[in-house]
């Protein structure tokens, strides 16, 4: 499959500019893709790069990590890789098999490694809850909680922040609440999005703030 390079102008662009902010990237599928930036706030000095591309699973996120990450030399990248992987597109959902997750931690391994040898801070998001539906949506609850067990550890081990932001969207039952998510039982609403930003505000205070302003000469 060929690499998706809709960010190439942008990045370039970004490069090209004399702005000093420092950059905080967040890399994934259509779930960060679709956060709207007004409900991204940041503090004076830092820029949020949204590169998020819908459908994609962590082999695609991968695949263009170093153009879209590495080579805009953030301070800190946020991470949501893993639910597309998860995705069955036949019959009712079965519990990924250890392939599935090997392959899902592999990708995320190499991530955090790019990550570490550049010096970047780093958040590890949790997978999102989903809803009732799942023969329509096609994901096993189970497995979801099984990948951001290991998501949460990896980031323990690596000295990365964590954004549960399973729970802050999971009803009693650990589904998606309908009040927080679109009808899909995939993505989040307006509220959901405004219920993920203090769950990504602590990790950055965790993997960020305070920043240290740059020595001036």
């Amino acid at each position: 499959m060929q690499q998706d390079t809709r960010y190439r102008q942008a990045n370039q662009d970004l490069l090209a500019s004399q702005l000093s902010q420092r950059r905080v990237v967040l890399i994934g599928d259509s779930i960060l893709y679709n956060w709207p930036a007004a409900d991204l706030p940041c503090p004076p000095g830092l820029a949020v790069i949204n590169r998020g591309i819908p459908r994609q699973d962590s082999n695609l996120i991968l695949r263009r990590f170093q153009d879209d990450v590495i080579a805009l030399h953030p301070v800190g990248v946020v991470i949501l890789a893993g639910t597309n992987d998860l995705r069955v597109h036949a019959g009712p959902p079965a519990a990924a098999g250890p392939a599935l997750l090997a392959q899902i931690q592999r990708n995320v391994t190499a991530m955090a490694d790019l990550v570490q040898s550049h010096g970047i801070k780093a958040v590890l998001c949790g997978l999102l809850p989903i809803g009732t539906d799942l023969a329509r949506i096609g994901r096993d609850p189970a497995t979801i909680v099984r990948v951001n067990d290991w998501l949460r550890s990896v980031a323990g081990q690596r000295g990365f922040a964590f954004a549960d932001f399973h729970t802050a969207l999971a009803d009693a039952t650990g589904h998606f609440r309908q009040d927080l998510s679109k009808p899909d039982g995939i993505h989040p609403s307006p509220q959901g999005y405004r219920a993920m930003w203090p769950v990504l505000r602590a990790a950055f205070a965790v993997a960020l703030w305070p920043v240290e302003e740059p020595t001036s000469k």
